[in-house]
């Protein structure tokens, strides 16, 4: 068994006996050329139709650069109005703005790209010219170069590679300037009254008081040791020591440019930002110089 690749049906019967006294004007297996190349003709005139209207609404982006200046002029009333009551308005107008343009930028070196490409493939087929100017020359004696009647294979690659090229370049304009909104949610913990009760105890107890009863009594023994060594609660004495608070949604504009992202606050000027966005992350206890923070507030 052979590994080629198994044949269709022949569209061109085998031409059997008599081939060699054919004259014209004789039937032969070949006659269904002659219909193949009517049906053709026909198909490519109907395939041709559609590209004259395309070709005509191309005409209406003549004054493509006036088109776009008044959309940046009316992105930018937009979100002016949009956002007047946020914090980052200035910076939420700029960064869309520039997002817009990049994104419009992209889109125009796609179509340029798109429309070189379109150029080449609609200009006359050279191979026709050739192919004649071939034939013309062409003595019963004379030998015959495969590649100049049917095309040279390093040509016809070498014009898939400019067609690569060109959609390689339109895939990378529309794939640059992303951008989303993105909606976060914020779980805060904070210390429970009894443990805040106590770390205050403590620090009392430094200038020689004791720690009352009742606040003692508050907390568990595990937890009164970790609190006085100033270390981390164990994830055993969490829920003893901590309540959650949700916060949110906040709400940001986020891009990615370069192989950094960037984002953008989209909240208004009456909402106060988690530490989690000021800063990275949540104080905790902590123990400097003798004196005990809760929240990097020194307990009194």
């Amino acid at each position: 068994m052979t590994g080629n690749k198994p044949q269709g049906e022949r569209r061109i019967p085998k031409s059997g006996e008599g081939r060699l006294r054919f004259t014209r004007g004789d039937a032969h297996s070949l006659d269904v050329q002659m219909d193949e190349a009517q049906r053709l003709a026909a198909l490519l005139t109907e395939t041709a139709a559609p590209l004259t209207p395309l070709l005509a609404e191309l005409e209406q982006h003549q004054q493509i650069g006036v088109r776009l200046a008044e959309e940046d002029q009316m992105l930018t009333e937009f979100l002016t109005a949009r956002y007047k009551d946020r914090k980052h308005i200035d910076h939420i107008v700029a960064t869309l703005r520039i997002f817009r343009i990049r994104r419009a930028q992209a889109r125009l070196e796609a179509a340029q790209e798109a429309l070189r490409l379109a150029g080449e493939l609609l200009t006359p087929d050279p191979l026709v010219g050739q192919l004649v100017d071939l034939l013309q020359q062409l003595e019963p004696d004379a030998s015959l170069n495969r590649e100049e009647l049917t095309g040279s294979p390093r040509l016809i690659d070498e014009q898939i590679e400019q067609t690569k090229a060109h959609l390689k370049a339109i895939q990378a304009a529309l794939s640059r300037s992303n951008g989303w909104i993105e909606q976060q949610f914020v779980k805060r913990k904070h210390y429970r009254d009894a443990a805040v009760a106590y770390l205050r105890a403590l620090g009392k107890q430094k200038r020689n008081t004791t720690i009352p009863e009742d606040v003692r009594k508050g907390v568990s023994r595990e937890l009164a040791e970790v609190l006085r060594k100033g270390d981390k609660i164990p994830p055993e004495l969490e829920e003893e020591a901590f309540y959650e608070e949700h916060l949110g949604p906040y709400f940001f504009f986020r891009w990615r440019e370069d192989g950094h992202v960037y984002s953008i606050c989209l909240s208004d000027i009456t909402v106060e930002m988690p530490e989690r966005f000021r800063v990275g992350g949540l104080y905790g206890i902590r123990t400097r110089g003798g004196v005990i923070t809760i929240d990097g507030k020194p307990v009194e």
